[in-house]
């Protein structure tokens, strides 16, 4: 493991904007690619997927589909330094379409089953929120289903708050709930940074 991998990721804690450390020995964040996307990233978001309670989404797409709309420098890839597995992947897209909102990024997470409760949830995020406040980004957006409470309390321990329901907002594609109208939470974390 180079010395790079075995730094710790520094993120913020929940209302706090100080620095906390996620110790990450067997990991290391790097740039999401098509390779990584094969070797896991895509498992990780259809795992999520299959949970019903992680995206409107039925199935995790193939590689050009996924990367169509996406902010290339905050597509993220938790890689496992043993395997060179991906582990997680988070990625943001441009919340919305007017310049000046260009500050504001919706996110995605999502984490291999085989690699929850490790803290790469976490120190993905982590490395997330570092990596869009250094680029500018001033707000960062979650849409997260009530039922998920794990995302809800991961998102919380980073300092993101609730600040609406989308109520009624889609109905579920497919799976148990088909046809049922879901209500999604808009969790958003605002940089103390990024002025």
């Amino acid at each position: 493991m180079s010395a790079a991998h075995s730094a710790p990721v520094a993120v913020y804690a929940q209302h706090t904007g100080s620095m906390t450390q996620i110790s990450r020995a067997d990991w290391h964040v790097a740039p999401l690619s098509r390779e990584l996307w094969e070797r896991g990233g895509r498992v990780a978001y259809q795992e999520g997927i299959d949970t019903e309670n992680a995206s409107f989404a039925s199935a995790a797409p193939d590689w050009e589909t996924f990367v169509a709309h996406k902010i290339a420098p905050y597509c993220l890839a938790a890689v496992d330094d043993a395997s060179g597995d991906c582990l997680a992947v988070a990625w943001g897209i441009h919340a919305f379409a007017r310049p000046i909102y260009l500050g504001v990024v919706e996110h995605s997470l999502y984490v291999r089953s085989s690699a929850r409760g490790r803290g790469v949830g976490k120190g993905l995020l982590g490395e997330f929120i570092r990596r869009t406040e250094a680029g500018g980004t001033w707000t960062l957006l979650g849409l997260v289903f009530p039922e998920n409470t794990a995302s809800i309390a991961l998102h919380e321990s980073l300092g993101f708050r609730q600040v609406g329901v989308y109520e009624r907002v889609g109905k579920m594609p497919f799976g148990a709930r088909k046809g049922q109208w879901r209500d999604v939470l808009l969790l958003e974390r605002r940089s103390p940074i990024v002025s």
